[in-house]
């Protein structure tokens, strides 16, 4: 388990057999699948950081605060290819999420100077899907990203 985080539950898209359980400290976010049809209840969790730095910096931009009080926590920001971004950690898995928003460069956040737009969701691939069925049919699978949480 993970020590003081808020748990979140989640059917998986098209079922309500295989669950998506997400855990979120203040540093990190957990995700894990749990199958009904599981033999037993230990759940491998997949850390990966939440962005902690960025999330203090900039809490005082509108977009961070209103996504905050929106979500209630499951958030993640990062910065990728010079550009920041804010993740809801609620829909989608890890790394293929519905919500994730460009705010801007570091430089025009500190600056106060943001217009968040939404950034194209990748969509999950066949191979995705296929690693969810087997999931869901109770197969112990981990997922290759991030780091392995027992």
């Amino acid at each position: 388990g993970v020590p003081d985080a808020q748990l979140f539950f989640y059917a998986t898209p098209f079922n309500t057999v295989l669950w998506r359980v997400l855990a979120i400290t203040p540093t990190h976010s957990y995700e894990g699948f749990y199958s009904l049809l599981d033999q037993g209840h230990h759940i491998p969790l997949t850390a990966t950081q939440r962005g902690q730095e960025y999330l203090q910096r900039w809490a005082s931009v509108p977009a961070v605060q209103a996504m905050q009080r929106f979500t209630q926590g499951p958030i993640r920001m990062e910065l990728r290819d010079g550009r920041v971004l804010l993740t809801d950690l609620r829909m989608g898995h890890e790394p293929h999420y519905s919500f994730v928003f460009d705010l801007g460069t570091p430089a025009q956040l500190d600056a106060g100077q943001t217009q968040p737009h939404k950034v194209s969701a990748v969509l999950s691939s066949g191979l995705d899907l296929a690693g969810m069925v087997d999931r869901m049919l109770g197969r112990d699978l981990r997922a290759p990203a991030a780091t392995a949480h027992p």
